[in-house]
């Protein structure tokens, strides 16, 4: 059990289900609207103990750089405030109708309609690299850091293991549709289905993963303070955005399927053999997807838009086509280069 010194696990959850018994069939609605999500833990130094969390009362609220296109072929970087206590959850609801009517003569008629829509979002410290000590880190003279204090400050000696964590916030919207009409004909022996199923999805999400910072190792670990001046971690300054590497990634998709579907049940004693036949025809439509990938030295940008044309669908998913999109190496994207000390003059202090 892992105590991270708040209420890591917090939601609702509802459920609502009606059914009118009809003279030839029933009819039924259904809604179910959660709103869960706990504290996103990862692996850790096998040194540290079973019960260890990075994330902490003192250390969950930090300051994350979003990059974004400034019109003029680079990019500007502001400064957004996230909960890392947050963590990963959903915040939605799931509901839908159905009826089902006996034709009479051994015929059916059956529809099913359902909707999702709702958040599925990702807050937490991705550890970057092994945990390493405070002084062997240099400072921007190449000369070992032998002391320094925490944001809130707190003194951090230089035996002290430090460790890089970027806050990643993951911000994903989804919304489905579906609807199943069919009709059946009932024999002693068989049983024919014929119908028609269509279904819509799309998804809207935003990534700024890396944006690595020194913190010390341990539970509610704070950042290790700085102004970039000698003594001190340099990347850890304000207005620097990592000590590592970032990437800001935005994926939009939504596509549509439509199916005409044929399906039969026989009956051979104790036996049922089933049969179907279902071509579909998927239609993914207006996809696309913007990337600004930010260098790993934290005083140099990199910012690329992605051109119009989309990236090859790779499976029936949105969401597994914006993950596709998301991951695109940094080599593979042709790059210019800006410096990025006008933004990190402006950029605002941390405040914890």
């Amino acid at each position: 059990m892992r105590d991270a010194g708040f209420s890591a696990e917090e939601g609702h959850q509802f459920t609502l289900h009606l059914t009118a018994e009809l003279d030839n069939g029933k009819a039924g609605f259904y809604l179910r609207d959660t709103d869960d999500h706990g504290t996103w833990y990862l692996p850790g130094a096998s040194t540290l103990p079973a019960d260890y969390t990075q994330v902490g009362p003192s250390n969950r609220k930090v300051l994350v750089p979003i990059s974004q296109a400034d019109g003029s072929g680079g990019s500007e970087t502001e400064w957004q405030s996230f909960d890392m206590g947050e963590g990963r959850g959903w915040d939605g609801s799931i509901g839908g109708a159905y009826v089902e009517l006996d034709l009479g003569d051994g015929w059916s008629l059956t529809d099913r309609f359902a909707l999702t829509s709702g958040n599925a979002d990702t807050l937490g410290f991705v550890p970057n690299g092994s945990p390493v000590r405070l002084d062997s880190l240099t400072d921007l003279n190449g000369d070992p850091i032998a002391s320094a204090t925490t944001v809130s400050g707190s003194a951090v000696s230089g035996d002290t293991l430090v460790q890089q964590f970027g806050p990643w916030v993951v911000r994903k919207e989804i919304e489905a549709a579906s609807n199943d009409l069919s009709i059946a004909k009932q024999w002693d022996s068989a049983k024919i289905t014929a119908g028609y199923y269509a279904s819509s999805w799309e998804v809207n999400e935003w990534w700024s993963i890396g944006n690595q910072k020194y913190y010390v190792l341990g539970h509610d670990g704070e950042q290790i303070a700085s102004s970039g001046a000698a003594g001190e971690i340099e990347c850890n300054a304000a207005g620097m955005a990592t000590c590592g590497w970032n990437y800001d990634v935005e994926a939009n998709g939504n596509a549509r399927e439509d199916a005409l579907y044929l399906a039969g049940e026989f009956y051979v004693g104790d036996f049922t053999f089933d049969l179907g036949c279902a071509p579909p025809t998927a239609r993914p439509t207006t996809r696309w997807t913007t990337v600004l990938a930010m260098a790993s030295s934290p005083a140099t940008r990199r910012t690329r838009t992605a051109p119009p044309t989309p990236p090859r669908w790779t499976g029936p998913s949105p969401t597994i086509w914006a993950a596709s999109s998301a991951s695109t190496p940094a080599s593979s994207l042709p790059t210019s280069t800006t410096t990025a000390s006008s933004a990190a003059a402006s950029a605002p202090a941390p405040t914890w």
